[in-house]
């Protein structure tokens, strides 16, 4: 197969005419044009038509050097000379070498090269873009290396034989470099032209966006704005990993997600697809943040509770909702706890102990669609009165007994007294009642004593004291066994005619 690059000697397609000296033939200024008819070149020969001068050799010489250093000859009994075993694309320099011709009959040169391909378009899907070249006739075909940019290791290398390559299996909204250049085999070789460098981007699956965002307190509603793709995905997760993500999936652009947690905020990621025969290709996602209905919550007012010695009444702030549920325990595991509900913000618990740190849980609820829906909790502590100290009136102590009067307390159910000889009090004795005169009896004469007053309540059965007052005291002594005692004995008349013994005891006066 010829390739014409020259005709005489003018330049076509990638073939240029050389002036190598003054005196030298130049086909282009049309002097002497009679003498070069045409040329024709392959990647690998040259072939030379002269005009017929009637000569019986015609010779030539040709060289990669136009000043013809290393020169070699051709030649031909006729006007046709071929060149054969030259270098692809590489420009070669002729001229005639005959001593009997007119010097300087002719001049010219040409590229022996294949021919660099042309790119005239590109057109992308959404897995291969299309490369359609200028069509050559005179290449075998072409060889296009692809790679992902800045990617080498990426790249592939296709060999076609038609001008429009389709490259397929690339990746959804990715940009590839592209290499092309054209090739012909000669004599069982293969040459190949200077490459073509571009680039092209496949189509990307049009990214989601959001038309609306609506939520009740356990379901979540998400409109998506209409895209020209096959179809929606949306996650739904109540962590940022999306780890155990419900999933919804259609052509459709609302989605419900029911059965949620109210007063929680949830992660949504969206993507759109495109199914393209047995695959499926996505857009980049969108992620944004979605909350369920809150209930307010109803906190404690502190300021509007109260505290008994043994109740308590919860104020909370009001909302809009239908009622309040309170927990409340000694222990922070709600163990054993008791538990309160009400439509308006007051709640009382009642049977507690004194000076007693409760934990209290309080939360709000919403009755809805046949459904109770519930705030966030709240849990604080709040501490029950503690029972006033018994305050002494007056006190009083014989040989054998000790009396406390105390001062009236409010909303007590008695006073308790209770005395030991020992400081520790691992024995005593102790009266009680809903008196405030006290009296414990059967106590030593002239002993130190030790003593505690107390108020108290009795809650369920079981009485719960204040803090003690403390004093101590010592009963009274006998008075000294009498001493100088004398007994007389004499006659006593007792009626007029009757007389009888008398005894007269005497002692000696005790002071005090």
């Amino acid at each position: 197969m010829l390739k014409k690059i020259v005709t005489f000697g003018l330049a076509t397609l990638s073939v240029a005419v050389v002036v190598l000296a003054a005196s030298v033939f130049s086909a282009a200024a049309g002097q002497y044009s009679g003498y070069v008819k045409d040329i024709d070149t392959t990647s690998t020969s040259a072939r030379i038509t002269l005009t017929d001068t009637g000569i019986n050799t015609y010779s030539i010489l040709y060289s990669e050097d136009k000043n013809f250093e290393n020169s070699q000859r051709a030649s031909s009994n006729s006007e046709i000379i071929n060149v054969y075993g030259l270098k692809p694309n590489t420009t070669y320099y002729f001229k005639f070498d005959d001593a009997s011709q007119r010097s300087g009959k002719s001049s010219a040169s040409g590229y022996v090269t294949v021919a660099q391909p042309t790119l005239e378009n590109t057109s992308s899907e959404l897995s291969s873009i299309k490369v359609d070249l200028k069509k050559e006739n005179e290449i075998d075909g072409y060889k296009m290396k692809v790679s992902k940019s800045a990617d080498i290791t990426s790249s592939r290398v296709i060999t076609s034989s038609e001008n429009s390559i389709n490259v397929e299996s690339l990746s959804c909204a990715t940009t590839y470099d592209f290499e092309v250049c054209s090739y012909m085999n000669v004599d069982g070789k293969e040459y190949r032209s200077d490459a073509i460098k571009f680039k092209g981007t496949t189509k990307k699956v049009e990214a989601p966006s959001v038309k609306s965002k609506a939520s009740t307190y356990d379901t979540i509603k998400i409109e998506l704005n209409k895209k020209n793709v096959s179809g929606y995905t949306v996650y739904l997760a109540d962590n940022k990993s999306f780890k155990n993500a419900k999933k919804l999936q259609g052509k459709g652009t609302v989605f419900n997600f029911n059965g949620l947690k109210n007063n929680k905020t949830y992660y949504v990621k969206v993507e759109n697809y495109i199914n393209s025969g047995t695959k499926t290709y996505k857009s980049t996602a969108i992620t944004f943040t979605c909350a369920t209905k809150t209930v307010a919550l109803g906190t404690v007012n502190a300021a509007k509770s109260s505290r008994g010695y043994s109740s308590l009444k919860i104020t909370l702030n009001k909302q809009n909702v239908t009622g309040y549920r309170m927990w409340l325990a000694d222990n922070k595991d709600f163990k054993n706890k008791k538990i309160g509900d009400s439509t308006n913000n007051q709640i009382t618990f009642k049977g507690l102990c004194p000076n007693k740190t409760y934990y209290i849980k309080t939360a709000s609820y919403v009755k809805s669609g046949g459904k109770v829906y519930y705030s966030s909790p709240q849990i604080t502590t709040i501490k029950t009165a503690a029972l006033p100290k018994a305050s002494i009136k007056s006190k009083s102590v014989t040989e054998n007994k000790a009396s406390v009067t105390l001062n009236k307390a409010k909303c007590v159910k008695g006073y308790a007294f209770k005395v030991s000889t020992d400081k520790n009090f691992k024995n005593f004795k102790i009266v009680r009642g809903t008196s405030t005169l006290q009296t414990i009896t059967n106590l030593k004469a002239n002993t130190t004593y030790y003593a505690r007053v107390y108020t108290y309540i009795t809650v369920n059965g079981k009485n719960y004291y204040s803090p003690y007052t403390a004093f101590s005291f010592k009963t009274k002594a006998y008075a000294a066994a009498p001493t100088g005692v004398t007994i007389k004995n004499g006659m006593r008349q007792i009626s007029w005619n009757t007389w009888g013994s008398q005894y007269t005891i005497e002692w000696n006066k005790s002071k005090g």
